[in-house]
């Protein structure tokens, strides 16, 4: 898989959805989103280096995947929820 090049890069960020939970960072998309240039292109970098490395710490693949209940009675049935996953 090819790195994305710094105006993909900008695409995929443009991309993601607002309003979403942050997990433990605290890190919001829309925090992502506003950075300035030099910590936007330090995180591109960053993340080439996880494509051109092919390694991603093993920290980033750990999350948590929360059970949401519907709005209905759930019955301790997991189909009756929606999955929610913080990292």
């Amino acid at each position: 898989m090819t790195p994305p090049d710094f105006d993909e890069w900008k695409e995929i960020i443009k991309s993601l959805p607002n309003d979403k939970a942050t997990g433990p960072t605290g890190i919001s998309n829309e925090m992502i989103k506003h950075l300035g240039q030099n910590t936007d292109k330090t995180l591109w970098k960053l993340a080439r280096m996880c494509f051109i490395l092919e390694d991603i710490p093993q920290e980033w693949r750990e999350a948590t995947v929360y059970p949401i209940p519907k709005p209905m009675e759930w019955e301790y049935d997991l189909n009756k929820t929606r999955p929610i996953t913080l990292q």
